[in-house]
């Protein structure tokens, strides 16, 4: 028995996007505390001359 394309129509999604919104918030969340802690631990190890007037 062969299914019609208007049988299967409710498998297909309605609308495709590229990333699942709570994923996209989740990875921008964990870069926004990721991202500056790391420059925060990697530049105290940066001892860079002062230029003082």
């Amino acid at each position: 028995m062969r299914s019609s394309p208007a049988r299967l129509a409710h498998l297909a999604p309605t609308t495709m996007t590229a990333l699942h919104l709570p994923t996209a918030y989740f990875i921008a969340g964990i870069l926004y505390l990721m991202v500056p802690a790391a420059v925060w631990v990697t530049l105290p190890k940066q001892h860079a001359p002062n230029n003082t007037l």
